[in-house]
């Protein structure tokens, strides 16, 4: 199930059920001709796509040649400068200092190990049942349990606070900053424009 789906039934419930236990499961049914309307919406999409077909060639070829001109008449002047900007003292600086500072910092380690417990959150809500969706006779069903929701939710802050406290960490932002600024005034990034 989709989070944004998931967050859409968590909030809706709560706004209606407000007197009701967090520990309902709420679902919501689509009923079969709502399911059939909105198949045949996307059906007809992809019927104008295809008729559209040779359109969005074109402008793809007509993009594609401007793209090559463009290159023909400039890449003797950007390729080399690019490729010495990108292999220099100042963005291969830039990349140790991600690299072996911020990503093994405390701040991004923990924002790694909050955004795996709601990986781990999701499998086993889906794994145990408490969200999931199903055709039934009535139409298209999908769930998810409050309690669960909520519990979803609580660790999804958590991934927020980490990612603040990351990027609340002055001195290594500032270091970050202050290598990306030295990238920019490296000569051959100064040739390109």
């Amino acid at each position: 199930m989709k989070f944004a789906t998931l967050a859409l039934i968590g909030a809706t419930s709560a706004r209606r059920n407000l007197d009701k236990d967090v520990t309902e499961t709420v679902s919501t049914l689509y009923p079969w001709d709502a399911v059939k309307e909105y198949s045949n919406q996307g059906i007809d999409i992809y019927r104008t796509l295809l008729k559209n077909e040779d359109k969005f060639e074109a402008m793809e070829r007509k993009m594609e040649k401007k793209i090559n001109r463009w290159v023909e008449k400039n890449g003797d002047k950007y390729v080399p400068e690019f490729m010495g900007w990108a292999t220099s003292d100042a963005v291969q600086a830039k990349k140790r200092y991600e690299e072996d500072v911020i990503m093994n910092s405390k701040e991004m380690q923990e924002l790694m190990d909050e955004g795996l417990d709601v990986w781990h959150q999701m499998v086993q809500m889906e794994q145990k049942g408490q969200v999931g969706k199903e055709a039934t006779a009535d139409g298209w069903v999908e769930w998810a349990d409050n309690k669960e929701v909520m519990e979803l939710f609580e660790e999804v802050y958590d991934v927020k606070e980490a990612f603040k406290k990351l990027v609340e960490n002055k001195e290594m932002m500032d270091e970050k900053e202050r290598l990306g600024m030295a990238t920019l005034a490296d000569p051959h990034f100064l040739k390109m424009w």
